[in-house]
């Protein structure tokens, strides 16, 4: 039963750090400023998620602010 239990336990994010984070948010606005249609924009959230997610918390929210 250990084998089933393992998978209840997400792994440990890693965030990056605050230049790096700041580095990646600045891509991620970006590439939002190239988004030409709706189909471009839910493609760009679904792939950018990821690297959104290794963001600080403050580099995520300025992110979510642009959205």
């Amino acid at each position: 039963m250990v084998a089933a239990e393992s998978h209840l336990h997400a792994p440990a994010r890693v965030f990056l750090a605050a230049d790096q984070s700041a580095l990646q948010r600045d891509c991620l606005l970006a590439e939002l400023d190239t988004l030409q249609s709706a189909d471009d924009a839910a493609n760009w959230a679904h792939c950018s998620l990821p690297a959104k997610n290794t963001l600080t918390i403050v580099d995520a929210q300025l992110d979510l602010r642009a959205i």
